[in-house]
């Protein structure tokens, strides 16, 4: 897929851009690239983010009033042909102003960024690089609802100046979860050349989904190195307990969660014990 190049040219050629709802395995798969060789950036900040990207992926989101958990304004306003000019002429001026963080690819030019927030702005940077290489990742609802509700009480009294889903709950989470599904798998659909995969799929059957998606980059990966590269950094992630399992469903039967968009993503919202349980 790419060629070997003069590091100052990058931007003339495709990144791969990793997209997904926040607390879906995005920051695992950037992991992942990095090992096996893709550039994300020299500035990076939590999460495997380019502060690159990630400031110009804010700054458009702003551009209408919106940020990450609350996507509405700029959702609606990027179906207009006036709006998305107006966001392409941002990127333009913002990357030849904040390139320079994110620092040169190795020789071979697999580059790249990591951003949830690609799945808002992914539309408009298909405009600047309409051949790029997406790798979009998707999660259980009601495991993101919990993990971004308990990061969202963490974070609560630590990040005043930065923009919070508010007020946390797992109702409003999870309704984020749908609303960025909904767009995350249109663009999957759309985009020639995207890879989608599940957060379960990577963590039960690593090894096979890590040599998956070099092939599909194009990157040659020796599979001893992919057999110990899984083992390095798939973990398990927090387990649901039987009290998560019971809010959830109190939630659903009071209206504030609706488990059937957990079906269209073919998910269970229970195991049978736990409804067992609850009835």
């Amino acid at each position: 897929m790419f060629e070997k190049m003069n590091r100052k040219n990058f931007l003339q050629t495709s990144p791969i851009i990793v997209f997904g709802m926040h607390r879906s395995g995005t920051s695992l798969l950037a992991n992942i690239l990095s090992k096996i060789g893709v550039h994300l950036g020299n500035d990076l900040v939590g999460h495997q983010e380019s502060f690159c990207f990630q400031n110009i992926n804010n700054e458009l989101l702003s551009l209408k009033g919106s940020h990450w958990a609350r996507p509405e304004p700029f959702v609606t306003a990027i179906k207009t042909e006036e709006f998305v000019k107006q966001c392409q002429s941002h990127i333009m001026a913002s990357i030849s102003t904040q390139i320079m963080s994110y620092g040169k690819p190795n020789e071979f030019g697999f580059w790249g960024w990591k951003d949830p927030r690609n799945t808002l702005t992914l539309p408009i940077w298909l405009q600047r690089f309409p051949d790029a290489t997406l790798l979009y990742i998707y999660r259980n609802g009601i495991d993101v609802a919990l993990s971004l509700y308990r990061r969202e009480i963490r974070y609560l009294l630590k990040n005043r100046g930065e923009k919070r889903l508010f007020p946390p709950s797992i109702g409003a989470s999870y309704k984020l979860w749908e609303a960025y599904m909904k767009i995350g798998n249109q663009l999957a659909i759309q985009h020639k050349k995207c890879f989608t995969l599940s957060y379960e799929d990577l963590l039960s059957d690593s090894v096979n989904q890590i040599k998956e998606i070099a092939k599909f980059i194009g990157i040659e990966f020796d599979e001893q190195r992919v057999n110990q590269l899984a083992q390095e950094i798939i973990r398990k992630p927090t387990q649901r307990s039987r009290l998560d399992s019971f809010r959830i469903q109190l939630f659903s039967r009071m209206g504030f969660i609706n488990l059937d968009s957990l079906e269209e993503y073919g998910y269970e919202a229970f195991s049978q014990d736990i409804n067992t349980i609850i009835q």
